[in-house]
């Protein structure tokens, strides 16, 4: 029966085990932010892979952001218990919930990153002036080099790490990770094992570090595709305003197309329409007053006048005056009307019979639009 002692696995073994755990870990928080594209949901799987038994392992993490203006590092996100026994319950329910990593990351959405109420309120308390270059986040954050927080500094910098970070903490130990791009810094992501105290390796370090530049390049990929998102709006905007002002200008053209063919028409028209007005003016005045084609030539006559009235408008590219009220007999519009359109009816095998009051007063009308008025009526 082999002894104790060769039952353990070689040093190799065990190294070469953790690395593979590095390596899942790392595999399955790339798939998951590679999954979406929302920068809400892309923390929330971030902070997650940090604080998972099966992932980094830490008690809570911090995510610290540079806005959009470059002025300020600003606290975005946390996730975290706030005591011992919430970690208890948190924890074994995530155990229950979720076998692999890969699937609690897959289950979460963006609104549950702000669940945790304690830490959220402390990453929001962080509002760093880029300004402020002596700050010790910044400093980190500027050299692109991990760094743990012990006894006051952070190593392997040599840098003081100042009482006011610890305080907005709560512990004197933790790690942070600078968030980069090629020559643009993003922020920072804090670790800390604030439950459990348990200490924070060189190893769990560069490993942190290794995973918050993943983290940077989902960042960054996700306010890239928000910013494009952003531009093809603006340019569906664009585009939606280039089309409409092309079919104003179309119906413009159209408007001015007809209102020369108009205006050529006008001009064609009026010499005839003159002729006809002078012959039937003078056909009026000399007919005698029993003639019982008078009132036909009078509303010839009549007739004439209003087309010459229209012509003269079209001329001069007007609009159709306003109604000229005076006192109009309605009776004899009515009577001119049904004359004018006597033909009409006959042909259509329509019989039209007057029935006028005889002391009809006289009404305050436009004589020609009241006149195409009750002809539109008729003859629909």
């Amino acid at each position: 029966m082999p002894d104790q002692e060769s039952t353990q696995p070689p040093p190799s073994s065990v190294a070469l085990e953790r690395r593979v755990a590095e390596l899942t870990i790392l595999y399955e928080v790339s798939r998951a932010l590679q999954r979406t594209v929302d920068e809400e949901k892309a923390l929330n799987i971030i902070l997650h892979g940090v604080t998972s038994g099966r992932g980094l392992g830490f008690d809570r993490a911090f995510i610290l952001l540079i806005d959009a203006d470059a002025k300020f590092l600003e606290g975005r996100a946390a996730v975290g218990p706030s005591s011992s026994e919430e970690a208890t319950r948190i924890w074994q329910e995530l155990r229950e919930m979720h076998r692999a990593l890969g699937d609690l990351l897959n289950s979460l959405d963006s609104l549950a990153v702000n669940k945790d109420l304690r830490v959220n309120d402390i990453v929001r308390s962080f509002h760093i002036p880029l300004t402020q270059t002596s700050d010790p986040l910044l400093r980190v954050m500027k050299s692109r080099e991990a760094a743990r927080a012990q006894h006051g500094v952070f190593e392997p910098h040599g840098l003081p790490i100042g009482p006011l970070l610890e305080e907005q903490l709560g512990v004197e130990s933790f790690a942070v990770a600078p968030l980069y791009l090629a020559d643009r810094e993003l922020g920072v992501l804090i670790a800390d094992n604030a439950i459990t105290h348990s200490l924070i390796d060189m190893t769990s370090l560069r490993l942190l570090q290794i995973y918050a530049q993943e983290a940077s390049s989902a960042i960054q990929n996700t306010r890239l595709y928000r910013e494009l998102m952003e531009k093809i709006a603006v340019c569906e905007q664009v585009n939606l305003t280039l089309r409409e002002s092309q079919h104003h200008l179309l119906q413009s053209e159209r408007l001015s197309t007809i209102g020369k063919m108009a205006a050529l028409l006008a001009h064609e028209i009026r010499t005839p329409l003159v002729s006809i007005g002078g012959f039937a003016r003078r056909m009026l005045r000399s007919a005698p007053e029993d003639d019982a084609r008078r009132e036909e030539m009078e509303i010839i006559v009549s007739e004439v006048r209003r087309l010459e009235k229209l012509v003269d408008e079209v001329l001069g590219y007007s609009r159709i005056s306003k109604p000229e009220y005076k006192p109009t007999d309605v009776n004899a519009v009515i009577r001119r009307v049904i004359l004018t359109l006597q033909d009409e009816l006959q042909r259509n095998s329509v019989h039209a019979e007057l029935d006028l009051h005889p002391d009809l007063p006289m009404a305050d009308a436009d004589e020609d639009q009241l006149r195409q008025a009750l002809m539109n009526l008729v003859t629909n």
